[in-house]
């Protein structure tokens, strides 16, 4: 198993969905999906992207889904906050 799968395994214990997203995503951010002495294979074009936008939307409805369109606002001021020069 990837180093970077371990923590998403950690202690056999379940972990939520937006986490086991964002774990995926790292995995998924670079370098051969393969497992090693196998030939390189690189994640699909803009996993890592697609599984933290997936992680972002599974938080916003999860909780609290009557307010997921302030929940999305916050998000994405976040998101821009994050973005910003210097961030």
């Amino acid at each position: 198993m990837r180093l970077s799968m371990r923590p998403m395994h950690a202690g056999g214990k379940a972990t939520k969905g937006e986490s086991k997203l964002l774990a995926m995503a790292v995995f998924m951010s670079g370098g051969s999906l393969a497992p090693p002495g196998a030939p390189e294979t690189p994640p699909p074009k803009y996993a890592a992207q697609k599984m933290i936008a997936g992680s972002v939307q599974v938080t916003v409805v999860s909780h609290e889904p009557a307010k997921a369109k302030e929940r999305y606002k916050q998000a994405l001021k976040i998101g821009k906050a994050l973005d910003a020069p210097g961030a």
